[in-house]
């Protein structure tokens, strides 16, 4: 799937550059993305592991903002703690866990690790 950007004209080149990789990074078997808009900038890209929506990318001017959701968390997938630990700036909120990506680099660094590549 490739993610189309427009209209997000004001969007920052990190977080176009993290936005892009996140909607063409390969995914594991039986994982799916959908791309959802809320307003004029703000995007929301949901990685699905079957029915289970476990990630979540929203687009923003200066960043996307990545969720663990609570479906990846109790299914083990990740742990909150672990990410707390290994990705200091992230921050727990309602039982999910989420995390500023300002470029590529910090959303190939969080997915490698998430998917555990």
């Amino acid at each position: 799937m490739s993610v189309d950007l427009t209209p997000a004209a004001g969007v920052k080149d990190g977080a176009r550059a993290a936005w892009d990789w996140l909607g063409t990074v390969s995914l594991p078997p039986e994982w799916r993305r959908e791309l959802t808009e809320n307003g004029f900038i703000q995007q929301d890209l949901r990685f699905y592991r079957g029915d289970d929506w476990m990630f979540s990318a929203v687009l923003n001017q200066g960043w996307v903002l990545w969720y663990a959701r609570r479906p990846a968390i109790r299914a083990g997938l990740v742990e909150a703690q672990d990410i707390l630990s290994a990705f200091p700036t992230a921050r727990e909120d309602r039982g999910e866990v989420k995390l500023r990506l300002h470029d590529e680099d910090a959303a190939r660094a969080l997915w490698n690790w998430t998917m555990g590549a």
